[in-house]
């Protein structure tokens, strides 16, 4: 018999439904785009053959999780983002999108955290692979389906995020990328079927890309938003991709007054309606969002649509090849490429570093991923890295729109724009070649916004930013135990006098490297503390050395 506990989370933002012991949430489309909700998408998942339930969630699109239980069996899957999670045990005694009330269900500790797990989560502000800071506490990973039965859980990688390397004809790879991204809004007229829509726009060549998208396929009912400090070139940029479009912008300027709202009592039961303990919370967009819910600036029915996460699909991180034979092109060389990149704040210690690598080099075994050149190397890498910060971290963007009540989209994870970036040669892809033509010399220059993204560190040589950290760091090191806030212009979000604040609040301070002590690491050992107690500095730091 299967006896699983199944424990789903009350929402107002894709609810959970229930039917035939089938639990469903989200929204599933068919290639030509119709889209099915509630018991639609149930009587869609409902089989008694798992190779059958496999093979449906192959052949659709949509953000989703489902479970479908039998009387000896269960099957259970999220979609190509995990933008839903699900969490079990260990015992697979029970199933949940939220692992905090699998935690309250087997009576664990709140104290009893897997060290090496919370020196990863302060480190790097995410923990990887199925895991959760939580030993007996695990996840289904990025497209990733799974069967449990006979007290075990056999996993299946529907979606792969790799590279095939293909395509690399530019002139026809432009043309498909032409289509790919015109039947992705072709499959998003559907979801939103006449509903207003709600963008959330920033300086950069995601959100460009989509309203410009949005722009040439007609889409007219569209507000974009934008926050952050006043003058951010963040904001300088999306007004004008805005105004270039013709589509109406909300403008949300961060002062230090508004980011006091991030601690308030509507703060903390937002940092509690994200209680997974693989990842703390997203909060960079939540002064913004609740401005637009309480001023209602925006119809309460609005679809809230983003670019996260394009920049790793469209090859933003691609190593070239020099990176990668530093390292060597086998698969421990790029497990030592993934800890380099991930750990930049601490250092682990050998005997823990050593353990991340192995870590890292069990899931390359686990996706069946060999490495032995460049291609095979980019190819282990994506696949890997797309369910790291961006599954983990950014997704939870969405978090907050949902909080308020706005359901929200994923269209830059949409399968046939995912397989099109996949589709292309490293040449074309790395430091986003093509797509950033696509965007400066057609889609974007149409429409008179075709330069290229600024970054803060543009013009800064690795001297000049060694020299910064160190000269901040020190800065820091006088200047937060007297409470006196550190502007920098990095500091696009206004919140140097919130970093203070969460320093002040700091029982543990010795776990924080000065030269990197900017807002998301102050959060994350802030919620730690609250979530975990402030016991376990000692013991984390025996582990992980600053830089």
């Amino acid at each position: 018999m299967c006896i699983m506990n199944i424990v789903v989370t009350e929402r107002d933002v894709y609810p959970w439904t229930v039917n035939k012991r089938c639990y469903f949430r989200g929204y599933i489309q068919k290639n030509s785009g119709e889209c099915l909700r509630g018991i639609d998408a149930i009587d869609y998942f409902f089989c008694e053959d798992y190779n059958v339930f496999l093979e449906k969630v192959k052949n659709i699109y949509g953000c989703f999780s489902v479970i479908l239980v039998h009387d000896n069996e269960c099957y259970l899957a999220v979609d190509v983002a995990r933008s839903m999670p699900l969490y079990y045990d260990t015992s697979l005694s029970i199933i949940s999108d939220n692992a905090e009330e699998i935690r309250k269900f087997l009576n664990i500790k709140t104290s009893s955290i897997d060290i090496k797990k919370a020196a990863e989560l302060l480190t790097t502000s995410y923990i990887i692979g199925d895991h959760t800071i939580y030993s007996d506490i695990h996840q289904l990973e990025i497209g990733c389906a799974g069967r449990i039965n006979d007290g075990t859980i056999r996993k299946n990688y529907y979606f792969r995020h790799y590279s095939k390397g293909f395509v690399d004809n530019e002139n026809k790879a432009m043309e498909k990328l032409r289509v790919a991204s015109n039947n992705m809004v072709m499959r998003l007229k559907y979801l939103i079927n006449d509903r207003p829509l709600l963008v959330s726009l920033s300086g950069g060549y995601d959100s460009r890309y989509i309203v410009c998208t949005l722009k040439e396929n007609g889409f007219s009912n569209v507000v974009c938003y934008s926050y952050g400090r006043k003058g951010s070139f963040e904001l300088v940029q999306a007004e004008q991709v805005a105004k270039a479009v013709g589509y109406k912008w909300i403008k949300i300027e961060y002062d230090e007054e508004d980011n006091d709202l991030i601690l308030s009592p509507e703060g903390i039961k937002y940092m509690n309606y994200c209680y997974n303990h693989e990842y703390m919370v997203y909060i960079q967009n939540f002064t913004a969002v609740k401005k637009i819910f309480d001023n209602k600036l925006v119809p309460a029915n609005s679809i809230v649509i983003t670019g996260l996460c394009n920049d790793i699909h469209t090859g933003l991180y691609t190593p070239s090849i020099n990176v990668a034979a530093e390292y060597g092109f086998n698969k421990n060389g790029l497990a030592e490429f993934i800890v380099d990149k991930r750990f930049a704040r601490y250092a682990p210690i050998n005997s823990y570093r050593e353990y991340l690598k192995n870590e890292v080099i069990s899931m390359m075994e686990f996706y069946d991923l060999n490495v032995n050149d460049h291609m095979s190397f980019i190819r282990a890498y994506d696949c890997l890295d797309a369910g790291f910060s961006h599954s983990r971290c950014f997704l939870n963007m969405n978090k907050v729109h949902e909080f308020y009540g706005y359901e929200w989209a994923l269209p830059c994870w949409d399968k046939e724009l995912l397989d099109f970036w996949y589709s292309l040669s490293p040449d074309l892809r790395r430091s986003q070649y093509l797509y950033e033509k696509y965007i400066t010399e057609f889609l974007g220059k149409k429409y008179g916004v075709g330069q290229k993204k600024y970054t803060n560190n543009e013009g800064r040589s690795k001297v000049s930013k060694f020299i910064r950290r160190n000269v901040g760091g020190m800065i820091v090191g006088i200047c937060y135990p007297l409470g006196i806030p550190v502007k920098r212009k990095s500091d696009i979000n206004n919140f140097s006098t919130l970093e203070v604040k969460l320093y002040k609040e700091l029982s543990q301070k010795y776990v924080i490297a000065k030269r990197h002590a900017a807002f998301t690491l102050l959060l994350t050992a802030y919620l730690m503390e609250k979530r975990y107690g402030r016991q376990w500095g000692r013991d984390v730091m025996k582990i992980i050395r600053k830089t």
